[in-house]
């Protein structure tokens, strides 16, 4: 069989081709059996309500944290690379305590 050589690039470019070269399957799967399913609704209690509530990163009161997400908000407003938003989707995860 040909090696035919394939080079990098961001998943929402790849085509029907590519999943079936490399042997990915998508299949459906409804969002409760998929983010924690054997879970009720994650409590966002521990949610800095300054993330909420605050126009601007630059408010003396927010924490570093608060601060720091809400400046990569402000980067992914006008973002130009994708990679700018992938960051800031990191950074929500990070935020909700859905990842450490």
């Amino acid at each position: 069989m040909a090696h035919i050589p394939r080079s990098a690039k961001f998943s929402s470019k790849w085509i029907a081709g590519d999943l079936f070269a490399y042997n990915i399957h998508i299949k459906s799967t409804p969002s409760a059996n998929f983010f924690l399913p054997d879970c009720a609704d994650p409590s966002l209690d521990s949610l800095d309500p300054g993330i909420l509530t605050s126009p601007t990163a630059n408010n003396p009161t927010l924490s570093n944290a608060t601060e720091a997400y809400l400046g990569y908000v402000d980067l992914a407003h006008c973002a130009t690379q994708e990679s700018v938003i992938d960051g800031v989707s990191a950074e929500t995860l990070k935020v909700a305590h859905f990842q450490e």
